[in-house]
């Protein structure tokens, strides 16, 4: 006895045992692979063979019931009748239940007494799970001798079929499976495997075959040693069928989750096409011909109904006529000036001279309660003892006359004057602004911690402000209007607020104004900041 032989069989057979053959496929092309010259060789020598493919293949098929005829002409080929098509899921074998008892049915009516099926090691979950179901389905018939074939994974064998006379009937018979070699060339590697299992055998032998027969004792003795293993390893193939499957739902759900999503950004870009379209109409009306033109009876209906005084429309008129009117632009100006005097002067008439000491009055008032009252910390801050410096940014135009009362206001800040310089930018005021801002430097500028001036062409309020802020260094900015007059407390209530409500904020811009365009416009214009902005209005 040689060393091959206790390894692989030194010596081939012409056929397999058995008067009737019974073959399993767990897809169409597993029995030609697997077997396909020992089935030629059985039914040449006129021995019955019946064979059952578990599934149809669908998976890997690119029209129904391609498969099917391919195993159906290899069948014809080799010479053994048309093959039984169970049409169980593909991929799913191990999700059938009575799997085992149905093969044991089925070969009971073939009244086979040699079942071939693929091995237990091979690597495919539906040919392990038919191994399986196979090997159960020889234990409940002791006559029958079970032999298992190799495909995918080669086995330890102990019976060689020589197959030379038969490997070009197998050769025609694989080329019928073109849908599956055209993702893999199956025929190469299955005849390269049927030469290699020549390796102990006579020269002579050009290919065969390898099986493992097991007769009910070996099968026994084999499924209990195997039986840990093969439990471990189906549990397995279950739980990656349940992952699959779980992948499956969430794709699904995901799927339709991102369909939603498009349902509603087609939805939102909709309404946003439509609302666009409506402020363009609206945008259009407010500024076409026929609505200016009928402005004046909408002026009349409003006073008619009460909404608006009898001097708001006389004063209306006479700002639209100044504005129409073939005046030159200095005139116009004037005009808009004694304009507002004259609102100012309707104000006064049509108000109390007691409102104004009674509004007095009601501060003073709420201004004690604030200060005398033991509020929170959070509600009534208070500021460090070293308070912060601040730069105060100021851009002028034309703004002599409100330029005096923003200086007292600034200087009679109960905020140490010593932490906060003034930066100041004339966009070429034609007035005496200009004369007023060196005056204010020369004589007040010693109270101030610095005063930076400087003057050129009007390039806007937001520019002018980043040309401001450009010259100062103080973590704080306060940008402010020139026609602001501040409170006493201004700046202290501001920037011990915004310490107490961003503590982190190292650097912060504080707004006062009375217009919020100016502040989009300074938003809008500001370039190379690297400032946070707190939006506090004090007027």
């Amino acid at each position: 006895m040689t060393l091959e032989s206790t390894i692989t069989p030194v010596q081939p057979f012409s056929l397999l045992p058995g008067k009737r053959i019974a073959v399993l496929a767990p897809h169409p092309d597993d029995e030609v692979l697997g077997c396909g010259g020992t089935l030629a060789a059985l039914a040449h020598a006129g021995i019955p063979v019946q064979v059952a493919i578990l599934t149809n293949g669908e998976r890997w098929q690119d029209e129904e019931g391609s498969r099917c005829a391919e195993s159906r002409c290899a069948a014809h080929i080799l010479g053994y009748p048309e093959p039984h098509f169970w049409g169980l899921a593909d991929g799913h074998l191990l999700a059938v239940p009575d799997l085992a008892r149905r093969i044991a049915t089925w070969v009971a009516s073939t009244g086979a007494d040699t079942l071939l099926a693929p091995s237990l090691w091979e690597m495919h979950r539906d040919h392990r799970a038919c191994a399986q179901a196979a090997a159960h389905a020889a234990l409940a018939h002791p006559a029958l001798t079970l032999v298992f074939y190799e495909v995918g994974v080669p086995l330890s064998p102990n019976l060689l079929v020589d197959i030379s006379p038969w490997r070009g009937l197998k050769a025609k018979a694989m080329a019928c499976f073109a849908s599956q070699l055209a993702r893999q060339p199956l025929h190469r590697q299955i005849t390269a495997l049927n030469r290699y299992r020549t390796y102990s055998l006579p020269a002579s032998v050009l290919a065969a075959e390898a099986f493992c027969l097991l007769d009910p004792p070996a099968l026994g003795r084999f499924l209990e040693q195997e039986s840990a293993h093969t439990v471990h390893l189906m549990a397995a193939e279950r739980s990656c069928a349940q992952r699959d499957a779980t992948i499956a739902k969430l794709t699904q759900d995901l799927a339709r989750q991102e369909a939603t999503i498009a349902e509603r950004d087609a939805t939102i870009a909709h309404l946003t096409q439509d609302l666009a379209q409506r402020d363009a109409q609206v945008h259009a009306m407010l500024h076409s011909r026929s609505w200016r033109l009928t402005r004046p009876l909408r002026a009349v209906t409003a006073w008619q109904r009460g909404e608006i005084s009898t001097a708001h429309v006389l004063l209306g008129a006479l700002h639209s006529l100044g504005r129409h009117a073939p005046l030159p632009p200095a005139w116009k100006a004037a005009g808009k000036v004694h304009l507002h005097r004259l609102r100012q002067a309707l104000v006064r008439l049509c108000s109390s001279p007691a409102n104004p000491h009674l509004n007095q009055a009601q501060l003073d008032a709420c201004r004690r309660l604030w200060r005398d009252h033991a509020w929170p910390a959070v509600l009534n801050p208070r500021l460090p003892a070293d308070p912060p410096a601040v730069d105060v940014s100021l851009v002028t135009y034309q703004s002599a006359r409100w330029l005096p009362g923003f200086f007292h206001s600034l200087l009679t800040q109960d905020y140490p004057l010593d932490r906060i310089t003034l930066l100041m930018v004339d966009n070429g005021s034609t007035d005496a602004t200009w004369e007023l801002l060196q005056e204010f430097a020369a004589t007040h500028g010693h109270l101030l911690a610095g005063i930076r001036l400087e003057r050129g062409p009007n390039h806007g309020f937001g520019r002018g402000h980043n040309q401001a802020m450009a010259m100062g260094s103080a973590p704080w900015v306060l940008v402010t209007n020139p026609d602001v007059e501040l409170h006493a407390a201004s700046l202290t209530t501001v920037v011990a607020h915004a310490l107490a409500e961003k503590p982190e904020v190292e650097n912060l811009y504080l707004m006062t104004g009375s217009s919020t365009l100016h502040m989009h416009a300074l938003l809008n214009d500001m370039e190379d900041l690297e400032r946070f902005v707190l939006n506090h209005i004090y007027s």
